[in-house]
Parts: C-alpha cells; structure tokens; sequence
C-alpha cells in the first residue's frame, strides 16, 4: 500500500495538482487526503480506486 500511495504523491506533484483538487474529486478532504499521503493512515479500498481512477490507473495494473 506504501508504494501505491507513494506513486500518486509523485503522480500529483508531477502534474503540479493541488492536494484540493484530488481530494475534491475523490470526495473526501484536504486533511484525509493529506494523511494518507504522509503515512497517518490509509484511504478505503473505494477511495483509493477513485484516487487512482484521477491519474487514469486502476488497482489491478498497480498491484500486479
């Protein structure tokens, strides 16, 4: 899961996103996005699709 949440921080960082604009379209807030990122805690299976759906990957691809 590390890895996973790792990748998207770099993702979002490349592209220049804000953490407002993620958090926005995965539906959840500024500070869980934020604490996901940092390691604080994990995002829901249902949450951590959506996150990956911004950045047009999906959780099998990643995983495998």
């Amino acid at each position: 899961m590390k890895q996973i949440i790792e990748r998207l921080f770099l993702e979002r960082n490349k592209t220049g996103l804000s953490v407002y604009e993620v958090a926005d379209y995965c539906g959840v807030s500024y500070n869980s996005l934020k604490n996901w990122e940092s390691g604080k805690c994990s995002p829901q299976a249902d949450k951590l699709e959506k996150w990956l759906e911004f950045f047009g990957y999906d959780l099998k691809s990643v995983i495998e």
